[in-house]
C-alpha cells in the first residue's frame, strides 16, 4: 500500500511541475549515436518529456558532428508554458574489438522559455562522454553529459539581477533496439543540479522513446571495405 502512494504521489508532483512550473528548464535526450565508420548518417524521432528530433553524421572514422532540437509546451491559457532549444555538438569516437564503442562530443545550444509572467533566453556549453557496445540488434550506451547554462531574464521580472547560470548533470541510459538499419530507441536520463539553491528549477527526470534510422553509409560493412574504421 505504501508503495502505491509513493509512487502515485511521484506521479502528481511530476504532473503538478508540468502543468503549473512557471520557470522550470527541461533538458533534452542526449543524442548518442555511437557511430562506426566515415560516411555513417543516423536520424531519429523521440517524444516524452519533450519532442527530440536528433541527426549524427560521422565525417571521418573518427570525427563526429551531431545536431539535436528540444520542444516542449505544457498547460494552456495562462498556465501555458514552452521552450524550444537548438544543440550542435563535434566530438571524437572509436571502437574496441567488434562492438565496444567509445565517443566524447562537445558542444552548445541555444534557446527560449516563454510562460505567463517571464521569457527567458538561454545557452550552454556542454561535455559528454559515452561509453558503448552495439550489435546487429541491439545498442547499447551509458553517458554521462555535464552542462554549463546561463538564464538570460528578457523580462527581468524573475531574476535579481536578470542572469543566472548553473552546471547540471546528465547521466543517461540509451537502448536502440531491431535489425541493422531500423532501431526502436529509448532513453533515461536524470538532472542533476550542483547548484544547492537553483533560482532555476532544472527538471529531474528525462525519458524519450521513439525510433532510430541509419541512412547513410553502414557501420554493417565488410572489414575489407577502406571506410570501416579498423583501428
Amino acid at each position: 500500500m505504501n508503495m502505491k502512494k509513493n509512487r502515485s504521489l511521484f506521479i502528481l508532483s511530476i504532473f503538478l511541475l508540468l502543468s503549473f512550473s512557471c520557470n522550470v528548464y527541461m533538458p533534452g535526450s542526449l543524442n548518442v549515436p555511437m557511430l562506426t565508420n566515415r560516411g555513417e548518417l543516423q536520424v531519429s524521432l523521440s517524444g516524452g518529456t519533450g519532442l527530440f528530433p536528433q541527426v549524427s553524421y560521422a565525417a571521418t572514422n573518427h570525427i563526429g558532428i551531431l545536431g539535436s532540437a528540444n520542444f516542449f509546451k505544457s498547460g494552456s491559457g495562462t498556465n501555458r508554458s514552452t521552450q524550444a532549444n537548438l544543440t550542435l555538438g563535434l566530438g571524437y569516437f572509436g571502437r574496441w574489438g567488434k562492438h565496444g564503442r567509445y565517443e566524447f562530443y562537445m558542444g552548445g545550444d541555444g534557446g527560449k522559455i516563454v510562460n505567463k509572467s517571464s521569457e527567458f533566453k538561454f545557452n550552454d556549453w556542454f561535455l559528454q562522454p559515452t561509453i558503448g557496445y552495439t550489435s546487429n540488434i541491439v545498442d547499447l550506451g551509458l553517458s554521462s553529459a555535464f552542462t554549463l547554462i546561463t538564464f538570460n531574464d528578457v523580462k527581468g521580472a524573475y531574476l535579481t539581477p536578470p542572469k543566472y547560470s548553473t552546471i547540471y548533470w546528465q547521466p543517461a541510459l540509451t537502448a536502440k533496439l531491431g535489425y541493422k538499419r531500423v532501431r526502436f530507441l529509448g532513453q533515461l536520463s536524470l538532472a542533476v543540479d550542483m547548484n544547492k539553491d537553483p533560482k532555476i528549477s532544472v527538471f529531474p527526470f528525462i525519458m524519450a522513446v521513439g525510433i532510430n534510422l541509419n541512412l547513410g553509409q553502414s557501420r554493417y560493412v565488410k572489414h575489407t571495405d577502406p571506410r570501416y574504421n579498423s583501428e
